[in-house]
């Protein structure tokens, strides 16, 4: 709760273009209000320090309104709030709103909108900024590929690129990047290619499939097009998804890498392209973190007679991703808040159809294997605790 008296400054290293003013008043506005909106460019606009009562004063509302206002902006991303540890001084930190495009293709903000605005208002926006994209099968592509010398390229000009805090990509920390660049020659792994997205999507790949550095390069080579100067990710995802999963056990069972999480409550059986391409969406796409997907999938194991049901994956992630879940702590608690049981039963039919459909995909496992399988489920949960645990 904040008081009138409590002071609080405002950091905004953000520049507004005129798309991301679109963003704010046809897809953010209809979500958080044009109260909270006001709010978010009222800060934008450079009032970086005052008492809330005088932001009060200014923006005509009361303080409880402002703190309303406050969490819905952090909610959607708009602002991070920071507290001083020991004194009632706040930082509002100013975050830049995610594009149209982007916007109308995330998975919980796009729904929201649509829910909100309805199906008419929402098409006429995927309308107005959709990708026009040219079909291009009778033309070759006869760009330049040697733009630059990848030559002059040295290690220092590489680690100070990765360094750089311009280029907002986080790399994990989980992935050594110094083991998987420890053999990679120019000729290898030219260093124009060692570009964060690249490195950003091999590492997460790696973590996902529990693929060792080393042999993540050896991948990494093999979908390399040298004449163009180019990482064909269509072929390192093949070639990943055909790796074999080999793990070691950890002392939280939920950090293991997700395929073999997974292979591991199919009893060892092989999991199918189907379903690493939903995982694939989950890490890659959606962002969650191992931990939340592997209690995703779990959970969803559990409750659907050992089946992986697609559409119910996805309804169950969006949700969390909505509820900013970062762990099995938080994945729990909305759990323990939400009867899912209870909302699949008010789904509409031809969702329903849909979910028996995705379910028909799956795997089909005679009752002795369902049993073999929960049997292994019960003794990794008796090595290295249960699900409360």
């Amino acid at each position: 709760m904040i008081y009138g008296e409590y002071e609080y400054k405002v950091e905004n290293n953000i520049k507004l273009s005129q798309e991301h003013l679109e963003s704010l008043s046809l897809m953010y506005q209809p979500l958080i209000g044009a109260s909270a909106l006001g709010l978010y460019l009222l800060f934008n606009n450079g009032l970086i320090h005052t008492n809330y009562s005088k932001l009060a004063l200014l923006v005509n509302v009361n303080i409880e309104e402002i703190e309303r206002n406050l969490i819905l902006l952090e909610r959607y991303r708009l602002i991070r709030t920071f507290k001083h540890k020991e004194e009632h001084h706040f930082i509002h930190q100013i975050l830049a709103p995610i594009l149209p495009s982007a916007f109308l293709n995330h998975y919980v903000y796009g729904l929201k909108l649509k829910q909100a605005i309805g199906d008419y208002h929402y098409n006429v926006l995927v309308i107005k900024y959709r990708e026009v994209v040219l079909e291009k099968k009778d033309y070759v592509d006869i760009s330049e590929t040697k733009a630059f010398n990848s030559n002059s390229f040295d290690a220092a000009d590489l680690n100070s690129m990765l360094q750089t805090k311009a280029i907002d990509i986080e790399l994990s920390t989980q992935f050594d990047f110094g083991l998987f660049l420890s053999d990679a020659s120019e000729l290898k792994f030219p260093s124009i290619l060692r570009t964060k997205e690249n490195l950003k999507l091999i590492s997460e790949l790696a973590l996902l499939y529990g693929i060792s550095e080393l042999r993540m390069a050896t991948l990494v080579y093999r979908s390399i097009d040298y004449n163009k100067k180019e990482l064909v990710t269509e072929k390192l995802y093949e070639r990943v998804r055909r790796e074999k999963v080999e793990f070691e056990h950890t002392q939280n069972k939920y950090d293991l890498p997700t395929i073999a999480f997974l292979q591991s409550l199919q009893n060892g059986a092989h999991v199918t392209d189907y379903n690493k391409q939903l995982l694939e969406k989950l890490a890659l796409e959606m962002m969650l973190e191992t931990q939340v997907i592997n209690r995703l999938i779990e959970y969803v194991m559990e409750t659907q007679n050992n089946r992986l049901v697609h559409n119910f994956v996805l309804q169950i992630a969006s949700t969390w991703k909505a509820y900013d879940v970062k762990n099995v702590d938080d994945a729990n608690k909305v759990i323990q808040n939400i009867d899912y049981s209870q909302k699949r039963n008010f789904m509409p039919e031809q969702q329903k159809e849909t979910i028996k459909r995705e379910a028909s995909r799956e795997e089909k496992y005679t009752d002795e294997e369902k049993d073999a399988i929960s049997e292994r489920w019960k003794k990794l949960g008796e090595r290295y605790g249960s699900s409360n645990n």
